[in-house]
């Protein structure tokens, strides 16, 4: 089935394995609901109308725990840019 998260005002963010805009052309300063994917298989397609967000990694890593890509998004949010 289809999940649709929507709230008037705030922006919907996902970060599944690789996505279409970079986490540092975020504007931090609306409210917005972040959504992660799973370690192994990121996130489905049915999450849908979110900003499908990726975190830019040189490198032959396929991507960054969980955990780690949180506390890199928390920690901007945190800068407010």
């Amino acid at each position: 089935h289809t999940r649709s998260f929507h709230v008037t005002g705030v922006q919907t963010c996902a970060l599944p394995i690789s996505g279409d805009k970079s986490l540092f052309e975020v504007d931090f300063k609306n409210p917005a609901i972040w959504i992660f994917g799973n370690e192994a298989r990121g996130l489905k397609d049915e999450v849908k109308g979110a900003t499908r967000i990726s975190i830019a990694m040189p490198g032959k890593a396929e991507s960054l725990n969980l955990a780690a890509a949180a506390a890199i998004v928390m920690h901007e949010i945190s800068r407010g840019r």
